[in-house]
């Protein structure tokens, strides 16, 4: 008996490989229904390699035989087990039906998933803001007394100004600007600061108001100390306000000043500027103590002031009629600028203008006058029986009521210029006498009263001189010749 040897060594599975493919060439014929090579199959094929003829030829039989009796227990198994494998079948249907039903809502549920997640979304991001907003409620409810104590910062700085506690607003509204400097992109912070400057603005006006009242220099030192820390203004800002709200208490005393008689008006404006001018320099002085030099700023403004008081001053002497009046305003003015200058603004030196032409002025007036009615009466006076002194002196003149007339006017003239008589119009006053004795004798001579021209050469004008010589005693020869009466008369009588 043959019997096939079996692959031994490295080359068993090549072989092996090779004689399954034999194999199955000889018994399929190398068609489709091969049965698959598997590790069953391949065990068996090298089994088969190993039998002997005999073995090979009794192996179709116990295959059949084999299958026969699997057949049979199948068949067997079938019949015993048949609700099984129903009850499999049902099942296994039952599974496809469920499992197409689930894969239905699968799809469904897989449609409606972009709108859960996007509501997902939308309730995470509400969720994410409401545990934001609850934690910041937390914040504010842990720091509610700090809080608390910064919205009040506005009302008590309000309750303090209208009180007057200064000091305690101002540190009120530093502390608004430190909590600004490190805060300020809170919005809290930039409400409460909005509010504080509002009121730190209105504590400004009222400190300003308060400065324009008649306060005294203690109180003109806090107000200003008040301002400065505020630094609402500079240095130089300050003091233009100080000096500004200073001012207006002047200026409404000075207006509450009755103005119907003008000398008793330039005498309470004098008492009333002496005052508030002599207070408000040396507060001034003592409020910016590096004024005590000649400061710019406190220049400036005592100049206004002098130049304010001389146009008010020689608006009322304009009204002044009489030179007992004018000296005793003259004497006042010159202590009024004597008192200033204490304080460095002696202003005597701009009065005497003012004066001299208030004093020029009345006088040349009362000689305008007389003149005139000199000049009206002279064509219709009667005609004069006396046409020379005889040792009467100036009674003689009484036989003329128009020279009489005008002896009155320079002596009227004289009386005032007597109450006070400037050196420095001595001249102009020369000159405005001999005009009105020029234009007196003019007038004779043309209304043609020879019986007035003797009174007049003779008496009439030696007297006028006289009397204005008597003013300027010192200076008579002086004012003797600038009349020049010879002249005048030599003039119109020939």
């Amino acid at each position: 008996m043959h019997t096939l040897a079996t692959p031994r060594g490295d080359h068993f599975s090549s072989t092996s490989t090779l004689t399954m493919a034999a194999l199955s060439a000889v018994f399929f014929g190398g068609s489709s229904s091969a049965p698959p090579v598997d590790a069953e199959y391949a065990q068996y094929i090298e089994e088969l390699t190993s039998f002997g003829l005999e073995r090979l030829k009794r192996e179709p039989q116990r295959l059949h035989d084999a299958r026969e009796r699997l057949n049979s227990d199948l068949h067997q198994l079938s019949v015993r087990e048949y609700r099984s494998f129903v009850a499999n079948a049902d099942a296994t249907q039952a599974t496809s039906e469920g499992l197409a039903a689930v894969r239905e809502r699968l799809d469904s549920l897989e449609s409606h998933l972009p709108a859960l997640v996007e509501a997902c979304s939308n309730v995470e991001e509400r969720a994410s803001a409401i545990r934001e907003e609850r934690r910041a409620v937390n914040l504010v409810l842990e720091h509610h007394g700090t809080l608390l104590e910064l919205l009040e910062i506005p009302q008590l700085l309000e309750t303090c100004v209208q009180n007057g506690y200064y000091d305690e607003a101002l540190e009120l509204v530093q502390h608004a600007h430190r909590l600004r400097t490190r805060f300020g992109h809170v919005s809290v912070v930039r409400s409460i600061t909005q509010d504080v400057a509002a009121h730190c603005d209105r504590m400004v006006s009222q400190l300003i108001r308060l400065l324009r009242t008649d306060i005294k220099l203690p109180m003109c030192l806090r107000v200003t100390g008040f301002l400065r820390r505020t630094d609402y203004f500079s240095d130089a800002q300050l003091r233009l306000v100080f000096l500004d709200a200073r001012e207006a208490v002047l200026s409404s005393q000075l207006a509450a000043i009755p103005t119907s008689d003008p000398a008793a008006h330039l005498k309470r404006h004098m008492d009333c500027s002496r005052d508030h001018l002599f207070d408000i320099i040396t507060q001034y002085r003592a409020i910016f103590a590096d004024a005590a030099g000649r400061d710019p700023v406190l220049h400036a403004w005592v100049l206004r002031q002098t130049h304010s008081f001389i146009d008010t001053l020689t608006a009322q002497l304009a009204r002044v009629r009489e030179g007992a009046a004018l000296a005793a305003l003259l004497t006042q003015a010159m202590y009024f600028g004597l008192s200033l200058g204490r304080v460095g603004a002696d202003l005597r030196v701009f009065i005497v203008a003012p004066f001299e032409e208030a004093i020029f002025r009345v006088t040349t007036s009362i000689l305008a006058e007389g003149l005139g009615r000199f000049t009206n009466e002279l064509p219709t006076a009667p005609r004069a029986t006396c046409t020379s002194a005889q040792g009467k002196g100036e009674s003689v003149l009484l036989d003329s009521p128009p020279l009489g007339l005008l002896y009155n006017t320079f002596m009227a003239a004289t009386n005032e210029l007597r109450q006070v008589a400037p050196l420095s119009l001595i001249e102009r006053l020369a000159d405005a006498y001999r005009q009105t004795l020029a234009d007196a004798a003019a007038a004779i001579v043309e209304n043609k009263r020879d019986d007035h021209m003797e009174l007049f050469t003779t008496v009439l004008a030696p007297a006028a001189v006289r009397a204005f010589a008597s003013v300027y005693a010192s200076h008579a020869s002086m004012v003797t010749e600038r009349i020049a009466v010879q002249q005048i008369c030599a003039q119109f009588s020939a």
